[in-house]
């Protein structure tokens, strides 16, 4: 596989992981390698383990070269090391504003297109998207070890809390393009969307469907912040800990009650209140 990166792709020499892009991609790759490494340093000290990394910035048409994921553009974690991301927007986050048709007041609309910029008259969504590649760092750090949290929606409320926390300790400016969209997604009549239990994406998982899957994760960047805002980092490490040392099978009522022991009530709200 390196051998090919390095047929294909270039590479940036300047950050302590690999650094492989498509043509034309280089300033991308720049910024999301910087903010990778400053993700890194920072999970590792607070979560005390060093996971291997890879960074792959990839045009449409290298996309299929390097990864099985259909989606072109979909930030994701391959092969337990190495972070794939677009270079170019993907074009799901079109059907993901859309949700919000109705929804936002005209302040509110005001408010998100200064968060994020417009490109066509919609919301920019690359801002947003980039931001992603530290919920996918956030992944490396229990495949590496390896444990596997008892949900598939606790570990994804773990990532998205992985970026609360880096931005609010390392780069505090980008915290409302992080929260603003999945706090106004909150507002979404649920019947928008097909799938809406935690049954259903543990069951399904990305197989809800790329926009009905971003509702789901917009929703637990919404938990995580609550969490975070309850806890602060302490959220994060216990979080991490407990399910480093806790691999056994548990009943949805034994997993509530492990979450407000160890974790914070906060945690186990998310599954108490969780709308069906």
């Amino acid at each position: 596989m390196t051998t090919q990166y390095r047929a294909v792709l270039q590479c940036i020499e300047d950050y302590p992981f690999p650094v492989r892009f498509s043509t034309g991609a280089r300033p991308r790759a720049v910024q999301i390698a910087a903010r990778l490494e400053q993700a890194h340093r920072y999970l590792s000290e607070v979560l005390a383990f060093d996971p291997e990394l890879r960074l792959l910035v990839l045009s449409p048409a290298d996309w299929f070269a390097y990864t099985t994921y259909p989606l072109y553009g979909m930030p994701h974690y391959t092969a337990r090391d190495t972070i794939i991301m677009g270079d170019e927007p993907a074009s799901f986050w079109q059907g993901v504003v859309g949700m919000l048709d109705g929804v936002l007041n005209p302040t509110q609309r005001a408010e998100a297109e200064t968060t994020y910029g417009t490109v066509d008259g919609q919301f920019d969504m690359s801002t947003f998207a980039d931001l992603i590649a530290v919920h996918e760092l956030g992944h490396l750090f229990h495949e590496q070890v390896p444990f596997a949290f008892p949900r598939l929606w606790l570990r994804e409320m773990f990532c998205n809390l992985c970026v609360q926390a880096y931005l609010a300790d390392r780069e505090p400016e980008q915290l409302p393009r992080w929260t603003l969209l999945p706090a106004r997604m909150m507002a979404v009549p649920v019947d928008r969307v097909r799938h809406r239990s935690l049954d259903d994406f543990e069951r399904l998982y990305v197989g809800v469907g790329p926009v009905n899957y971003v509702w789901f994760q917009f929703r637990l960047a919404a938990a995580a912040r609550e969490l975070y805002d309850a806890a602060g980092v302490d959220a994060l490490r216990r979080l991490y800990q407990t399910f480093a040392a806790h691999e056994n099978e548990s009943t949805d009522q034994q997993l509530a009650e492990l979450l407000e022991e160890r974790v914070h009530s906060s945690a186990a709200r998310v599954m108490r209140t969780w709308l069906g």
